[in-house]
């Protein structure tokens, strides 16, 4: 018990995150870019498409790594 009476006990301090409007607007900002150049590509005449990779198959039936094209949500 002689360990136990040396401890001391204390409180977690709280982590300062950012509050969900500031979260939500971080969001926001980081799509900003993306939407840029959707817009330009549309002024532009072009079309604009992300695209993440994913696993698909061949004619033989062999997987194979293919562009999957991703929606970008406006605001």
């Amino acid at each position: 018990m002689s360990v136990l009476n040396k401890l001391k006990i204390v409180a977690l301090p709280q982590k300062s995150g950012l509050t969900p409007e500031q979260q939500r607007r971080a969001k926001v900002i980081a799509k900003l870019p993306e939407q840029l150049k959707l817009a330009e590509a549309t002024l532009g005449g072009l079309t604009y498409e992300r695209q993440r990779w994913g696993w698909g198959t061949d004619e033989n039936g062999k997987k194979i790594k293919v562009p999957l094209p991703i929606r970008i949500k406006t605001l």
